[in-house]
């Protein structure tokens, strides 16, 4: 009687359907464990990444920083020139000593109001969006420094540059001079291919 009652259940039709749930139910297994999986891997990289985009952010703000500094100091000796009457071979001089201590700058010169060198560690060829951001820092507003659109390429060799400025006063508050440095890219570019993207 036990066998007929279990032969009746396991029926060729009734084992069909009993392993097709039990592959059904398996598939439905796997596949929620591969969506669990590809969320957890999910929000690792969206961690990761943010991890990185912050540590970008100190890296580059840290070169920015650095800069400004260096332009103060590039102020401080052109305050110096001036008052000690050095000539203008002992101000490139100092610049280029200057610039070659700093792995972000791969130029620096200091310009008249006017655009006109007044020395420089190159000869300078500025865009007219480079006159833009020197022109903001000319006029009386309140702003001492500034950095430049990331990366346009209007100069003569068609490379990618950053331009930091920065005012120069004299006394009474008036502009004298403006100190820019061209950033490097490359420097700037070796700052990310330290990122594990």
């Amino acid at each position: 009687m036990l066998y007929r009652l279990l032969g009746r259940w396991l029926s060729p039709r009734r084992a069909t359907w009993g392993a097709g749930i039990l592959l059904l139910g398996l598939v439905l297994l796997v596949a929620w464990e591969m969506r669990h999986y590809y969320l957890n891997q999910q929000q690792l990289a969206q961690a990761r990444t943010e991890s990185s985009a912050e540590m970008m952010v100190h890296w580059l703000e840290s070169a920015l920083y650095t800069s400004l500094n260096s332009l103060s100091g590039v102020n401080e000796l052109y305050q110096l020139t001036v008052l000690e009457h050095l000539s203008q071979h002992d101000l490139v001089t100092l610049l280029e000593r200057r610039r070659n201590s700093l792995p972000v700058w791969d130029d620096v010169a200091v310009l008249a109001p006017n655009g006109r060198a007044i020395a420089a560690t190159h000869t300078p060829t500025l865009s007219a969006e480079d006159w833009t951001l020197l022109v903001e820092l000319t006029a009386d507003n309140g702003r001492s420094s500034a950095v430049s659109t990331v990366f346009h390429t209007d100069n003569a060799d068609y490379s990618p540059y950053l331009l930091h400025a920065q005012r120069v006063e004299n006394s009474q508050g008036q502009l004298e001079a403006l100190i820019v440095a061209w950033l490097s890219s490359n420097y700037l570019v070796n700052l990310v291919n330290k990122l594990p993207l």
